[in-house]
């Protein structure tokens, strides 16, 4: 083995100075002057070809389209776009009265991404607060800690025994379910008012609204009058009270008592003819002395029979069917003198008062695939909603054929429900030489409020969640 010297291997270093040159180091200064101009010419062509939206990341929402080109609408240099510029054409919509921080609007809404980076707002800004929740109350009524749907708190509705507060007695498994309950049609009805005696069905009272969200509410004209008529017995045949308040009922069977004994006073008042045949002899139906005495005596039999009691031993289908069946009283009725005062029904229209649910998107679903305790339900206060639970089958996360779990499917994070005269005192009238682009106002679209269009009075959704 031979041994190398030092000076042997330190001949094999190398102890230049600098690198060898090669092409670019010796042109460097060269390739740099080239580069620039080659970036310099590119932005003066599309400067020229294409201006300042040179720097449009991408195109923007259908409703801003109008204005699109003109970035200085919403734009400040070297800023982001602020709060001011939305609000100078959009109403300003509070979040919560109770939150730390509300969030500016580009945080949720992210423009030039097309319809959906405006509208489709992603669960992490929704997170960003509800993932750990602060608010100016010690105790919010919602979960502290909602990242997902998977990790949202039963409904509400249906926590810690909650029940319908509703002042009405009302029987969901006997519509339903007895054959004794039918949808009968009255004498001298319309047939497409009332079907003749058609087996109740959800759908019989309950139907969407127009606008595809809530159900319409129930009244009793439309969807209680067919089996529940207020027939009293008058002096010549039944008399339909209307289903008002008691004083407007007492106003209507006195005029209508009035009226029979004007126009029917032979009939009312006078015993019947006895010569001919056959014909029995009988006394007059009503002996009153005056008309006054007359129309006071029959009003305290009518109303007698509108507000007898419910016999509370009796099963509801053998009892009375008048005023009582379904209402309670603060005050009881005293014959022919005091009216009973009826409490207020207070019949819920909106249940989830937090969140937007349509029910013209599950038509597919049968009513009772979600509210499946309904034939059962036979008092007023079952709450009778799906739970969150049966909610989840169809609202899954990351999954092929999941119908969607983003908490902005059915939370709203702005409130427009609460003051519509105001949302509307808001708006803003533009002029058409703006939005084509014929005159430039001083910033952007902050236009001097012309005339307040008009606006229908329904908000655009119920009050979102803390």
């Amino acid at each position: 083995m031979s041994v190398r010297s030092s000076k042997e291997l330190a001949s094999r270093l190398r102890f230049d100075r600098f690198p060898r040159p090669d092409f670019f180091r010796k042109r460097y200064l060269l390739v740099g002057a080239a580069t620039a101009l080659a970036g310099l010419g590119l932005w003066l062509w599309m400067s020229l070809t294409g201006g300042h939206m040179q720097y449009n990341p991408g195109p923007v929402t259908q409703n801003h389209a109008t204005f699109g080109a003109r970035c200085e609408s919403c734009h400040d240099p070297f800023q982001n776009v602020q709060n001011e510029a939305c609000l100078s054409c959009h109403p300003s919509r509070d979040h919560s009265e109770f939150v730390v921080r509300d969030a500016d609007c580009r945080e949720c809404h992210v423009e030039h991404l097309g319809e959906a980076g405006m509208l489709d707002v992603d669960d992490r800004a929704c997170v960003v607060c509800h993932g750990e929740l602060e608010t100016t109350r010690d105790a919010p009524p919602i979960a502290r800690d909602v990242s997902s749907f998977a990790a949202h708190p039963q409904f509400a509705v249906l926590r810690d025994g909650a029940s319908d507060g509703a002042a009405i007695r009302f029987n969901h498994e006997i519509h339903l379910t007895s054959d004794k309950v039918r949808q009968a049609l009255p004498e001298g009805a319309a047939s497409e008012q009332c079907a003749p005696y058609a087996k109740l069905e959800c759908k019989t009272c309950h139907q969407v609204d127009e606008t595809g969200m809530l159900m319409r509410e129930v009244t009793f004209d439309r969807d209680c009058a067919c089996c529940h008529q207020q027939d009293v017995q008058g002096p010549l045949g039944s008399i339909t009270a209307p289903h008002r308040a008691p004083d407007v009922i007492r106003e209507n069977l006195t005029a209508k008592l009035l009226v029979l004994g004007v126009g029917r006073a032979n009939e009312i008042f006078s015993s019947r003819e006895t010569s001919l045949p056959g014909v029995r002899d009988r006394g007059p139906i009503d002996e009153s002395r005056s008309l006054g005495e007359y129309e006071r005596t029959w009003l305290a039999k009518l109303e007698a029979q509108l507000y007898q009691p419910l016999d509370a031993r009796a099963p509801l289908l053998e009892n009375n069917k008048y005023c009582f069946l379904c209402h309670d009283a603060e005050s009881p009725y005293v014959a022919g003198t005091v009216l009973p005062v009826l409490k207020p029904t207070r019949i819920a229209q909106r249940w989830l008062a937090h969140s937007e649910f349509g029910h013209a998107k599950h038509e597919m679903v049968r009513c009772e695939d979600c509210h499946a305790a309904v034939r059962s339900s036979s008092k007023t206060s079952d709450v009778n909603l799906p739970p969150k639970e049966l909610c989840a089958k169809c609202h899954t996360e990351d999954a092929a054929s999941s119908a969607g779990a983003r908490c902005a499917l059915c939370h709203l994070y702005h409130d427009t429900s609460r003051d519509p005269a105001q949302r509307a005192a808001a708006q803003r009238t533009i002029p058409v030489a703006v939005l084509l682009g014929e005159e430039l106002p001083e910033r952007g679209l902050q236009i001097p409020p012309g005339p307040t269009p008009s606006l229908p009075a329904a908000g655009e959704g119920a009050a979102a969640a803390e």
